[in-house]
């Protein structure tokens, strides 16, 4: 199995479990997808940018 591969399937399973906690997450992916844009883009994004995602969202939210 390739490492691009590799890299997909652990993000994959990153963002669904993240989605599957945060119902703001959930209905942004849900607004991008009827947009036709979908979460990838700019879940990729904030991916690249920061090792958990999580801890950075607390940023905003507080």
């Amino acid at each position: 199995m390739s490492t691009s591969r590799n890299l997909d399937e652990v993000l994959a399973r990153y963002f669904r479990d993240y989605l599957s906690r945060n119902q703001a997450a959930m209905t942004l992916k849900r607004r991008l997808d009827e947009l036709g844009i979908g979460l990838a883009p700019l879940a990729h994004h904030l991916a690249i940018r920061t090792d958990h995602i999580d801890r950075r969202a607390e940023e905003f939210l507080q």
